[in-house]
């Protein structure tokens, strides 16, 4: 049984909270007018859940973080501070807010991959998503009697299906014709092949030539999923024996982290050749060495003259370029000094990657997981 409409401990709750009082009146009130969003966000917010306006990310998306977070456009929100809201815009926020906020309850770190094949993956990921989704209906329904609902629904801002096809699934539900499950299932049976329109497009996975949702799914089962193990390397080899020069690096990503952080250290012109070939074992060595770290997606330095000019950054960004990120810093100038034997000989075993799996959480968003191993310090 949900609660009366805005009362009670999560409606209290609510509006005490600072971080519900930065979003516009207007969707605090259509929030507190419906008993499920009122539960979905005081669930939220009793994580530590927050939202995040410093990114630019076109409709709000949830990020399962620690705390979670819900990113709100940077330059939607700027605008709307600037020259105050309209009732499109409102609309079209809430209505992704209301499928977003599902995903607190609908994401992988909730309701974890049970092991199976590529389509098992695939349909299970769809699932969580067509769970998200659904989650819009009920709060939609609260809100029926609501002006700006009456004259029509923010059926078009949920994401995945065009806002007819879930109007007319809603309409049945509504009606009793079709039960939750229901509908469930035949948004699930359409997510995957829906279009991935955002940047950083998974590769074309299945071959069809289309960039879809089951090109990411599937990207996310081969690289995190799919451990197959690796052909034997030759009896004799010295392939288990720990690397003390480059030259002896068998990982095949070893290598090239190696050599991409060795050519960062060359391009920067402060070292000579042989201690970035110290930075760079120094830095693969840190990298590797955190747990959290699994693909070395960008390289930096600090520029001359800064407080941190003598640090290299090595950084994994999961979530391409959404926040969190992780990373390892460097002191290049204490690695320069030590030979890359040193730090190449304790390199750790490379091991099968258990990076969480990448969720989509509307049309316009990026790749992005459902709960990261741990939160580090955050680049730049």
């Amino acid at each position: 049984m949900k609660r009366a409409i805005g009362d009670g401990q999560d409606g209290d709750h609510l509006r005490d909270h600072p971080q519900f009082d930065i979003l516009p009146k207007q969707i605090q009130h259509w929030v507190l007018g419906s008993p499920n969003a009122v539960e979905d966000f005081s669930d939220f917010f009793r994580k530590g859940g927050e939202f995040d306006t410093s990114r630019q990310v076109g409709l709000p998306v949830y990020v399962s973080s620690q705390p979670p977070q819900i990113a709100l456009d940077r330059d939607e929100w700027n605008n709307m501070q600037k020259h105050g809201p309209t009732e499109y815009g409102l609309l079209r926020m809430f209505g992704t807010l209301a499928h977003e906020i599902g995903h607190d309850r609908f994401n992988t770190g909730v309701t974890p991959f049970a092991g199976g094949s590529k389509d098992d993956y695939v349909a299970y990921r769809s699932r969580l998503e067509a769970e998200a989704i659904f989650n819009a209906f009920p709060i939609f329904r609260d809100l029926r009697e609501e002006p700006a609902f009456k004259s029509a629904m923010p059926f078009n801002s949920i994401g995945y299906l065009q806002g007819i096809e879930l109007a007319q699934l809603y309409r049945q539900w509504d009606r009793g014709e079709l039960d939750r499950e229901q509908v469930v299932e035949r948004i699930a049976a359409r997510v995957a092949d829906t279009p991935y329109t955002r940047p950083h497009s998974p590769p074309d996975e299945n071959g069809d030539g289309r960039s879809t949702h089951r090109d990411a799914y599937l990207h996310d089962y081969r690289r995190y999923i799919d451990n197959t193990p690796q052909p034997a390397a030759p009896s004799g080899s010295n392939s288990s024996a720990a690397p003390t020069s480059p030259a002896t690096l068998n990982d095949p990503a070893d290598r090239a982290a190696f050599e991409r952080i060795r050519d960062a250290a060359a391009a920067t012109g402060r070292w000579p050749s042989q201690q970035c070939e110290n930075i760079a074992a120094a830095g693969l060595l840190a990298f590797k060495r955190d747990p959290a770290c699994q693909r070395l997606d960008q390289i930096a330095f600090g520029a001359p003259g800064s407080a941190g000019e003598n640090q290299a950054f090595l950084m994994y960004s999961p979530f391409g370029d959404r926040e969190p990120r992780f990373h390892v810093r460097v002191d290049a100038e204490t690695a320069a000094r030590q030979p890359a034997a040193a730090a190449l000989a304790q390199l750790p075993p490379s091991a099968p990657t258990q990076t969480p799996e990448f969720k989509e959480s509307n049309l316009q968003e990026p790749n992005a997981p459902e709960q990261a191993p741990r939160l580090s310090l955050r680049a730049g």
